[in-house]
Formats: C-alpha cells, structure tokens, sequence
C-alpha cells in the first residue's frame, strides 16, 4: 500500500483540477443577484458558467489620452473628453486560465500530458503551464489562477462570444449587453477609475519601489505571470480591478488607429484596420531598481494612456492575455469573432514587438537611454531570454522521447 508521500503526483493533479472545475460549474446564482446584474444595479457580479469575478463600472466622462509633459508620452496619446453613456461590467481580473479553460477546453483533455512546449501554442494551455520554471527541470505545475495567456485577438473574442451564448441561454443577459473585450475607451476608463496622472495611483512615478509596490513589471525570469494581491500584495485600482498596469498585456476591440478630433461618447474605433489595440503593459524578465530601467520597460507600456497594437491572428507572444466586459453590444463589430484559419507557428516563444507610431515619447528624463532605444534593447533581451528557455526545453523533449520511446506530441490530446 502507498503512503501519502507515494501517491502519484500526475494523479493527484488531475483529481484536483478536476474538483476545481465541477465546483465551478456547480456553483448556484441567487435569482436576486441576477436580476440586479440585469438591471444593472449590483455592484459586484461573478457569471456562474465560469466563476469569473466582474465589478460594476458606472457611465462617466473622461480625459482620454495623456498632457504633453507626461512620462515617456507618445504622440498618439492626443487628449479628448469622451462620455461613457452606459454602466457595464469589467473583469476584477486578466482573463484566468480556470475560466478559459472551463469554456474552451474539452471536458477530457489531458492537461498533465502537454507539457514543455508540446504543441502549437494556438491550440493548448497556457505558455506559462507548458513551460519549465526551472532550467532544465520539469514544466511550471498547473496553476488555474494565472491569466491566460499566448493567445491571439481572435481566441479572446471566441471566449466571449461562447460566455455570451452560454449567459444567454441561461437568461442572465441585460437586455442588449454581452459579453466582448472593452473598447479602447472603456478600458482606460475603466484603468484610471476617476484618476488623472500617468497612473491609476499615486506616488513618485521615478521611484522604482513605487513602481513594484503598484504594477507586475518584472516576473524574475519565471513567467510566472501571477494574478492581483496574490503576487507582491499588489492591490486594485479604485474600482476593483487589479493589474490594470503590467503583467499580461490586454486585447481590446478596436482597430487601432490615431484618435478622432473633438469629443466622442462611446468610441469603438474604426469599422476596418490592419491592427488590433492592446493595453495595459506586460513584464521584463526581471526588475531593475533604477530609472533607466523604468524608463526602458515600464512608463512606455505601462501607463494608463500607452497604446499598442498587434496584428489580431498573432498568437505566439507569452506576455498577451485579455479581460473581459459585460457591456452594450457594439454592432460595427458582429460577426467579426470567428478568427481565420489557424496556422502552426514556430512555437519559440518569441515575443512579438509591439507595434507602435514612431513620433518621439516626450517627458523622458534628460539624460537618460531614449525612450525608444532603451525599449528596443529591453524587448532584445527578452527575446533572448526565451531562446534560451527554448533550448533548455527542446532537450527535455529529446530526452523524454529517447526514455518513454514514444512520438511527441503535437497536438490536442
């Protein structure tokens, strides 16, 4: 008979995602709750098909985009009023993998078999799950409370559409809401939750441990992405909504494009584009306590005005995730969930640069690496980085095929 220290790992894994995921679709709704999410009323809402924690955003007005002066500004940040006519729902959290998971993946599949890069990384789990944490040992153990990650605009938005289909079906829609990613605007609003500056906190912006203290900047070179005060006791915005600056980058809706003049009220962007909007920053592989490196990968990406954008079938950057709006349907954008035909990529890991205007950032501290190039050189080495992780994983792979003497495994189990 095995002790307790003998049972087997794979299946006490197994057993316990497993009880994670029946509690989770077992969990009941009190009929109050739903019909004051309905009428938009409650100030907190957890959709019951996937236990995602959502926290209610009241309509408003504000300031888009940055003042010339502010840190490492870009030219595309031009400042316009614009009105957030109706109340809506935003994710108190990155999308998590439990909740992708739940909705995307079949019941069956074997999550202790794809491993260390085994796979297309458009079709399984979570970079992060795959990926060994230590060099030259096993992959990263499971961890359903990450944010998903490595996934393309149109994935994200398959997500939403199928959580839209399910809460409808179950009658727990407000009457002309779904479930979508947030519109450019709605996101910033929903990041500076009534604040003005380049944060949605306050502090000495030059001063690095204000920068820990507040953001997901620098994972150690783990990629562990981590999630809200369970990392660094990093704490939400004024709203609730935690990691709005830093860890995994977010989708959102709109083709990027520069801002229209003048004041908007519910701006989705252009009908058409070549590139999707993201925000919210990601991390380093590491975190220097010094200026220049906050200049080179923190106030670029980071700040509540920064705007990137990528192309929307990319789906092999490790630091892209996204978060998730109960909000009015935007029409421009129906039937424009479904993503083109999959292609298999060099899963490296590499990470994509984002793509950005080339005006000048302004507010850069004299003195100090450009803006511009200091980004350059940090995204460099983050690329570096993940070769070498690479390497480290293929002769895992090598070395695993040579012992079980089996095929590897490169797709959907």
């Amino acid at each position: 008979m095995k002790t307790i220290g003998e049972r087997n790992p794979m299946k006490t894994k197994r057993c316990t995602l497993t009880a994670l995921l029946l509690l989770l679709a077992s969990g009941a709704v009190a009929a109050e709750d739903v019909a004051a999410t309905k009428a938009l009323d409650a100030k907190d809402w957890t959709v019951p098909s996937v236990g995602m924690e959502m926290k209610r955003i009241p309509a408003g007005v504000l300031t888009m985009g940055s003042p010339e002066g502010e840190i490492c500004r870009r030219d595309d940040e031009v400042q316009h009023k614009v009105t957030i006519s109706k109340p809506f729902y935003m994710a108190a959290y990155e999308c998590r993998q439990r909740e992708f998971y739940k909705l995307m993946m079949p019941p069956d599949y074997k999550f202790e078999r794809w491993t260390a890069f085994r796979g297309p990384l458009h079709e399984g789990t979570a970079f992060t799950y795959r990926f060994p944490s230590v060099k030259g040992g096993p992959a990263s153990p499971l961890n359903l409370s990450y944010p998903m990650d490595t996934l393309s605009w149109h994935r994200a938005a398959e997500f939403c559409k199928k959580l839209t289909e399910v809460e409808k079906e179950a009658g727990r829609l407000p009457e002309g809401y779904v479930y979508r990613l947030p519109t450019e605007a709605e996101w910033e609003y929903a990041c500076r939750a009534g604040s003005q500056g380049a944060y949605s906190f306050d502090g000495d912006y030059r001063d690095p441990a204000v920068i820990k203290r507040h953001t997901y900047a620098g994972h150690g070179g783990n990629y562990t992405f981590g999630v809200g005060d369970t990392v660094s006791g990093r704490k939400p915005n004024a709203w609730g909504l935690h990691d709005m600056h830093g860890n995994v980058w977010e989708w959102c809706l709109d083709w990027y494009a520069p801002y229209e003049k003048g004041d908007q009220v519910d701006p989705a962007g252009p009908a058409t584009g070549e590139k999707k909007v993201a925000r919210g920053g990601s991390c380093a592989p590491f975190f220097d306590d010094n200026e220049e490196f906050l200049d080179q990968a923190v106030h670029p990406y980071l700040r509540s005005a920064a705007r990137a954008c990528y192309e929307p079938d990319m789906n092999y950057l490790i630091t892209m995730g996204f978060r998730v709006v109960l909000a009015p349907e935007v029409s421009a954008f129906v039937g424009t969930h479904h993503p083109p035909a999959m292609q298999t990529v060099d899963h490296a890991g590499t990470t994509a640069r984002p793509v950005r205007p080339t005006g000048p950032r302004q507010g850069a501290k004299a003195g100090s690496t450009s803006c511009t190039k200091a980004a350059s050189a940090c995204l460099l080495l983050k690329r570096e980085c993940v070769a070498e992780r690479r390497a480290t994983a293929e002769a895992r792979e090598a070395t695993t095929r040579t012992v079980l003497g089996e095929p590897m495994l490169w797709g959907p189990l």
